[in-house]
């Protein structure tokens, strides 16, 4: 028995062709192909490259100090990435991450931790009523703005 083939025009116009169910093609994936040994290896070696990139990303990163909620914070505008805006904070999200921050006019914007910073001089708000926990640290500088 042979392979039959034909072609034939559509309604649509494409060129499809057709093939006598006997001998129609069965599209397999690459990992069905594989062995469970070759598929093993791999999966061993995307492994451990994945272990050697989280090791080198973790020998400079480091956890930002956690913000409380109703703290004044100065916010990086995200187009011109200066340090020009002060907040409040609402909210602390689950992950501890993102923040919600207010505007004076009441809107809230969710902001990530690494785009948010404490001020050098920890302004009193009223639920503080003007006591601080670090009153004897010295004091920060302002945050650096780019000169871009």
């Amino acid at each position: 028995m042979f392979l039959a083939e034909t072609a034939s025009l559509q309604h649509n116009g494409y060129l499809a062709m057709h093939f006598e169910p006997d001998f129609q093609v069965i599209h397999k994936s690459y990992y069905d192909i594989m062995s469970s040994d070759e598929y093993k290896v791999g999966e061993k070696k995307r492994d451990d490259t994945h272990e050697k990139i989280k090791q080198k990303y973790d020998e400079t990163a480091y956890a930002l100090p956690p913000l409380r909620i109703g703290m004044l914070v100065w916010v990086q505008d995200p187009k011109r990435r200066l340090w020009d805006k002060m907040r409040v904070v609402e909210e602390v999200r689950d992950t501890g991450r993102s923040h919600v921050v207010t505007i004076p006019g009441g809107r809230a914007y969710v902001r990530n931790r690494r785009f948010l910073r404490p001020p050098a001089l920890e302004c009193s708000t009223p639920e503080d009523d003007g006591k601080h926990e670090n009153s004897n640290e010295e004091q920060r500088p302002l945050p650096r703005t780019s000169q871009k």
